[in-house]
């Protein structure tokens, strides 16, 4: 029995779950906290920084649900993803467009 084009959709797109959230959340804001003390040149500052790791950790933690990591291996595949997902949104940020440092050089 044909169900329409959303049944597709769902099997393969699972919305996430309210842990699987909090993981993003959790580790997001942790790695962005973490960074902003290593790496101190070129942010936009912890705000920013905070939100740029939320971005990342849930962008890679659902490239990672998509290609099947969260039914198979559970939440701590979810947390690495969401680790390594803020954490190259952040170094991308402060290596390709880092704003203090055009700002710095163009006063001096």
């Amino acid at each position: 029995m044909w169900q329409g084009p959303g049944a597709v959709a769902s099997t393969i797109w699972d919305r996430p779950s309210r842990p699987q959230i909090i993981v993003w959340i959790v580790v997001g804001l942790m790695t962005s906290w973490l960074i902003s003390f290593v790496m101190k040149d070129g942010g936009y500052g912890r705000i920013w920084d905070a939100m740029l790791g939320l971005a990342g950790s849930g962008a890679a933690s659902t490239v990672a649900s998509a290609f099947g990591a969260s039914s198979e291996a559970g939440r701590g595949v979810m947390a690495v993803a969401a680790l390594v997902g803020a954490a190259l949104l952040i170094v991308l940020q402060r290596n390709i467009w880092p704003l203090r440092r055009l700002r710095n050089e163009i006063l001096r």
